[in-house]
């Protein structure tokens, strides 16, 4: 059985839900004027191209910046650290992260936002007696805890706690590492989004959903395993293409979901990308899901009239053997 600390997973382990979020305003730069590009050519190019550390150059900007997809949750022993990813990251001057983890705020504003972590239903409402007793029964077993005790928190929350479950070990966080990275050498480690925004996007995934993908992994956690498998070999094989089909037919991922979750988020990123670029030498880190589909980050760049090409490592920064 794991240790289980909630405190750390929502706040410092789980930027997989702490990511779910609404972006930054949209603030867009005078910057030259581009040709626009067909976005089927861009999509197919993209579907064409493995690597999970991106460079972006044009409009203007003096110096690249970079892209990099990672991957949050991964068992220690698992992750490695490609020596280009480092030589680029050094090549910047500030770090972008889905939400700046270290900002001492964090904790202070997610108390502040504590009311809509709260689902509008308590769990034992949203399942049936059958299936309460039974998630009863799993994190009684697995994670030595009542769930009683989270009863009225959005279950997205109750999903997160489950990954080191799934995932077999005390998960860390790329996020994490870059995160150390830049404050070694004394570099800002900034936000894409606030805690704010994040919490705010937890309303706009119905308590209904969230129960369901709750229910999904408890009812079936061996297919669950298999699932978050076939998604670390993605990982692994730098198949950003593979990755997002398998992000979107996960279970309870709908199309209103992959909107709020993925597009919505990405789309306002730009501008704030944009700005960031045009200041400095960038090293941005997202989740991976965020950089491909047609609505990915490295599509959308590249319809912006930036200049997107992929940065070859010398191995995968995820070492697994599979099943």
């Amino acid at each position: 059985m794991l240790n289980f600390r909630p405190a750390k997973h929502v706040l410092r382990r789980s930027p997989i839900v702490l990511g779910l979020l609404i972006g930054l305003p949209l603030v867009g730069l005078p910057l030259q004027k581009v040709e626009p590009v067909q976005p089927s050519v861009l999509l197919a190019q993209a579907r064409t191209e493995k690597s999970l550390l991106w460079e972006i150059s044009g409009r203007g900007l003096q110096q690249p910046s970079y892209l990099y997809g990672t991957l949050h949750l991964a068992c220690p022993n698992q992750i490695v650290i490609p020596n280009q990813l480092k030589a680029k990251f050094a090549a910047t001057q500030q770090l972008y992260l889905e939400l700046d983890l270290d900002d001492p705020q964090v904790g202070a504003a997610l108390l502040q936002s504590s009311t809509a972590l709260r689902s509008d239903k308590p769990l034992n409402t949203l399942l049936t007696p059958q299936e309460y007793a039974l998630t009863k029964q799993y994190f009684q077993q697995n994670l030595g805890v009542a769930i009683d005790s989270f009863n009225t928190l959005q279950p997205i929350l109750l999903v997160a706690f489950l990954y080191p479950v799934l995932l077999g070990c005390e998960p860390d966080s790329w996020d994490q590492t870059l995160a150390q990275w830049a404050t070694q050498q004394n570099r800002p480690v900034l936000g894409l989004e606030t805690v704010q925004e994040q919490v705010t996007f937890l309303t706009q995934i119905p308590s209904t959903t969230q129960a369901q993908m709750l229910m999904a992994m408890v009812r079936n956690p061996g297919q669950a395993k298999k699932d978050i498998n076939q998604l670390l070999l993605a990982y692994q094989n730098q198949d950003l293409a593979a990755l997002y089909q398998i992000v979107k037919t996960s279970s309870g991922f709908n199309a209103r979901f992959e909107q709020v979750l993925l597009e919505q988020r990405n789309r306002r990123w730009i501008a704030t990308i944009a700005q960031a670029t045009a200041t400095k030498p960038t090293f941005f880190a997202v989740g991976a899901a965020h950089l491909g589909g047609r609505a990915g980050l490295i599509n959308l760049l590249r319809q912006a009239g930036y200049t997107v090409k992929p940065v070859t490592l010398d191995r995968s920064p995820l070492q697994i053997k599979p099943n």
